[in-house]
């Protein structure tokens, strides 16, 4: 069967752009496809990875070093301050009025011992 010359078909437009490039270089700029590396490539790239990697590594080494080292100045600080803290004084205790039965318990307890005191 062949196609009916009575419809017009639309003719194929390609943007200005394109129009001189590579099929394939489309893809790689749009980001679709990724260009193929060799050996010596990929090595690089994986040593650039390693390094990097190693050196974040050293660097939260270092950093957790710092921050121990700085909690055990702290606690140096601290246990200096304590012991040249002065010692409070001791202070008289108020003592609590005991109620038992409606007798004021503290009241009886000093009249007895009044009353021993006399004899």
């Amino acid at each position: 069967m062949e196609p009916s010359t009575d419809t017009p078909t639309s003719p194929r437009r390609t943007c200005a752009g394109n129009s001189e490039k590579h099929p394939a270089e489309i893809l790689f700029t749009t980001g679709i496809m990724q260009k193929r590396r060799t050996k010596a490539e990929k090595a690089a790239d994986d040593k650039c990875l390693k390094d990097a990697k190693a050196a974040k590594e050293e660097a939260t080494k270092q950093g957790i070093e710092r921050l121990a080292l700085m909690e055990m100045e702290a606690e140096a600080k601290a246990s200096d301050a304590k012991a040249s803290k002065p010692k409070p004084r001791p202070r008289p205790q108020k003592w609590l009025k005991k109620v038992v039965d409606g007798i004021d318990k503290e009241q009886t307890v000093s009249l007895s011992i009044s009353a021993e005191l006399m004899r």
